[in-house]
């Protein structure tokens, strides 16, 4: 009978500590500024995730444009004509080369805010 109480008790022990562990976590809002945009699918909490942009090489006579969004793009004297970089896009993200004035990465998340 002793062993059977014991048994029991050990069992309900192993029960009520098992599921402490496995809480989800608790995770924060998150609020990214463009063009970070907000990847739900991340673990274990959604998180901003941003494109990232190198710095084009410009031809004489034309300079870097910082303001170009979201990358910097070389901009040309005298010529409406701008020289673009392709962005390093995050995964699940392509180059969207329709963009104008340079190409961006277009990024297919389902995000609720």
């Amino acid at each position: 009978m002793e062993f059977y109480v014991v048994l029991v008790l050990l069992g309900a022990a192993l029960v009520f500590t098992g599921t402490e562990g496995h809480a989800p976590p608790r995770c924060l809002p998150v609020e990214c500024e463009p063009p970070c945009f907000i990847n739900q699918f991340s673990l274990p909490c959604p998180s901003c995730e941003c494109i990232q942009c190198s710095l084009p090489r410009c031809q004489p006579p034309c300079w870097i444009n910082f303001s170009t969004v979201p990358c910097a793009s070389c901009e040309c004297e005298g010529s409406d004509a701008v020289q673009c970089t392709l962005p390093r896009c995050p995964r699940g993200c392509v180059i969207d080369l329709d963009t104008r004035p340079c190409p961006i990465c277009a990024c297919n998340v389902n995000s609720t805010s």
